[in-house]
């Protein structure tokens, strides 16, 4: 496990509760590319894509009451790049580590294939 002596990012978002992230209707088609310029569209629903969703928008801290690691382990066998950067003395939790995912793959979705489904 590699550790930043860096700050955590200042938009990076705890989540408590699954309302702390985005709220999706329906499943949706998403757009993933790679720094390398690889790409491929994968579909995400329910928890899934609240989560892709929420790292769309910002960091995530990785330790949360809704468990997110399940998720963003999905993602990223599905071939999202997302990285976790690890921290040292959470000053909100005590903890003496702790993680955040960030969002390396570009993301995005793709809604004009999501209304060609539900048409």
């Amino acid at each position: 496990m590699k550790f930043t002596d860096m700050k955590p990012p200042q938009n990076a978002k705890r989540i408590y509760r699954w309302a702390d992230l985005p709220e999706c209707l329906a499943p949706s088609k998403y757009l993933v590319e790679d720094s390398d310029g690889k790409s491929r569209e994968i579909w995400c629903s329910k928890n899934r894509q609240r989560v892709l969703e929420g790292l769309m928008r910002s960091p995530l801290f990785s330790a949360s009451y809704t468990r997110l690691s399940d998720h963003v382990d999905h993602l990223k066998r599905s071939g999202v790049d997302i990285e976790t950067l690890m921290f040292r003395n959470d000053p909100e939790t005590g903890r003496k580590t702790y993680g955040i995912y960030r969002l390396v793959s570009k993301v995005t979705r793709l809604d004009h294939e999501r209304e060609e489904v539900a048409a």
